[in-house]
């Protein structure tokens, strides 16, 4: 309860500054990265527009990195050599990055970000085919986080998945969620393809504003990846509802017909 009531002190402040809170689930190798550059972000002015906080459970594994982050320190290495400098930035001159163990947390945030682990499990050295991926810990995780946010909330899975994940496994879970909770709203759900940068995209043959990607997401995602990833706002979703103005066969409904190509997952 101590903890919780001193993030919400934090978030009230930050709000009065007109900043959104990211909460980032996990911070170890790609959270970490994810929090410092979330929490760098400025406007054309200068001034910070996030106030990010990295969610770690502290088991005995990982409690470590919570104070580690909290001193400006990495709690991992990496040969970016701009991710240390940025992470003691944030957490001690712009004051924009903490890090806590408590769920409660959730509750605070306008966006998650997951990045819980997903391993691959081989069954024999050498043999990637023989093998499956543990997707218990994200599970679980997705599972608290619709146990705890608004349902106004958008939720990020930037962590590697198989193809199909966000649409097959996390949206499900979170809508169960929801509904015990007496939410009759769909989770705002996306998947962050962070690692396909535009020039990426371009040595793929893809278009990084193509259509087809963008029509499966929920517009509040739109919103988010038209302002920090230079996406333009046009909509040609060739099932758009043009009266509704959005998708009408968005976020897993199993009427939705697609092309596995067009998923973000499956770009990854």
């Amino acid at each position: 309860e101590e903890e919780a009531n001193r993030l919400q002190a934090i978030v009230r402040d930050q709000r009065t500054l007109g900043r959104e809170i990211v909460v980032v689930m996990g911070v170890g190798f790609v959270g970490a990265a994810m929090a410092a550059v979330v929490a760098d972000a400025e406007d054309e002015n200068g001034e910070p527009t996030k106030f990010v906080i990295g969610m770690q459970r502290p088991s005995t594994r990982s409690y470590w990195k919570i104070p580690l982050l909290n001193r400006g320190m990495a709690p991992v290495k990496s040969e970016d050599e701009e991710l240390e400098p940025m992470i003691a930035r944030c957490v001690n001159e712009k004051k924009t990055l903490i890090a806590t163990f408590s769920y409660e947390v959730l509750k605070l945030a306008d966006v998650v970000v997951s990045d819980v682990q997903c391993d691959y499990l081989k069954d024999s050295f050498g043999n990637v085919r023989d093998g499956q991926a543990d997707m218990v810990a994200l599970e679980t995780s997705l599972e608290i986080v619709a146990e705890h946010i608004p349902p106004e909330t958008l939720v990020l899975i930037e962590t590697t998945v198989a193809p199909g994940t966000t649409e097959q496994v996390a949206y499900p879970i979170m809508r169960k969620v929801f509904r015990k909770r007496g939410i009759q709203s769909d989770p705002l759900l996306a998947h962050s393809f962070e690692r396909a940068r535009k020039n990426e995209f371009e040595q793929m043959g893809l278009d990084y504003a193509d259509e087809n990607l963008r029509f499966r997401l929920s517009d509040t995602a739109k919103q988010v990846l038209v302002s920090h990833a230079g996406i333009d706002q046009d909509d040609n979703c060739p099932d758009l509802e043009k009266s509704k103005g959005k998708c009408n066969k968005l976020k897993g409904r199993p009427d939705h017909q697609h092309d596995p190509v067009a998923s973000p997952d499956t770009l990854l």
